[in-house]
């Protein structure tokens, strides 16, 4: 793993999720300050790279450690994380029977419904008031806002992954990018204006049990 800034520095994984990750550095960040991570995953050691915030940083396993909630990460990215953390699960799990049974196989890698998304920007909430605010003032039956720093060109289409507070389960939508704000304003932060895709009837009514919780 590195950190890809001016305080570029190398370590190693202390534990890992779909969404974001504990490492081993004794290198002071912010909390809530934004990271670019190059991670390395096995078996080829292949890089993939992340944008994520600082969640927390202190002391865990008796080492020094920072946790990264990610924010954006390129699709196909996203499929071999999610990959690589569901062998990491299986393998703590003791099931060896469902892991590679060499190290030059090739993963599984998980097909999303719309492989043309190019990044995967994940929502995460601190509580379920949190998230029924922003049910409340960014989303609608068409699109959302999505509030962040990272922006893309109007007409591309991305991920949107949602964390649910309470059951830590995610949910993916497709989307289009109608409208990027790139300054922030009274009435409005620094974001995007999304435009969901595929999202028929029965993928509605999903969406809307999983934010019910």
């Amino acid at each position: 793993m590195e950190f890809l800034d001016k305080n570029r520095t190398a370590g190693a994984t202390i534990n890992v999720s779909r969404n974001g990750v504990c490492l081993a550095s004794s290198t002071p960040r912010a909390v809530n300050g934004l990271v670019r991570l190059k991670l390395f995953l096995p078996p080829n050691e292949d890089p993939i790279e992340i944008f994520g915030k600082v969640a927390w940083q202190g002391v865990t396993r008796s080492e020094a450690g920072i946790g990264i909630h990610f924010l954006e990460i390129e699709s196909r990215d996203r499929d071999r994380w999610v990959e690589f953390v569901s062998q990491v699960e299986r393998l703590n799990a003791g099931d060896t029977a469902s892991t590679p049974s060499s190290a030059q196989e090739s993963p599984v890698v998980e097909r999303r419904a719309s492989p043309r998304t190019t990044a995967s920007f994940m929502v995460r909430f601190r509580s379920r008031k949190r998230l029924d605010e922003f049910v409340s003032q960014n989303l609608s039956a068409g699109g959302m806002f999505l509030s962040t720093p990272v922006l893309r060109p109007e007409g591309e289409k991305v991920s949107v992954v949602i964390i649910h507070p309470i059951s830590g389960k995610d949910f993916s939508i497709d989307a289009e990018v109608v409208r990027a704000n790139r300054t922030a304003t009274e009435n409005e932060m620094k974001g995007m204006a999304l435009k969901f895709l595929n999202l028929d009837d029965e993928k509605q009514t999903e969406l809307e049990a999983f934010l019910k919780g």
